[in-house]
């Protein structure tokens, strides 16, 4: 299923924020209040994936390696679909 574009850009952004304060490791967990609804929801959703982790009393962190498997995931998807249009495409004209 596709995702619509204005989650994927809220995700980044909120994954932008922790990446600029270095918020990385359990160590470095930061405090984060969002500050649109489009963010509070794609927090919650990052937090549901576990790649917005707890460092505990309310400081949260990114978790990296989780954040680069989503977009990998995202971008193999992405590249299948294109895949699979141009083929139809390909198809539509040929015939």
């Amino acid at each position: 299923m596709a995702t619509p574009p204005i989650r994927l850009v809220a995700e980044k952004r909120v994954a932008r924020y922790f990446l600029g304060k270095g918020a990385t490791s359990a160590a470095d967990a930061i405090a984060y209040e969002p500050d649109l609804g489009s963010r509070k929801r794609a927090f919650d959703r990052l937090k549901g994936l576990d790649i917005v982790r707890s460092g505990g009393r309310d400081r949260w962190f990114l978790d990296e390696a989780r954040w680069a498997e989503l977009r990998s995931q995202r971008r193999g998807r992405m590249v299948t679909m294109l895949a699979v249009g141009a083929a139809i495409a390909a198809f539509v004209v040929t015939r």
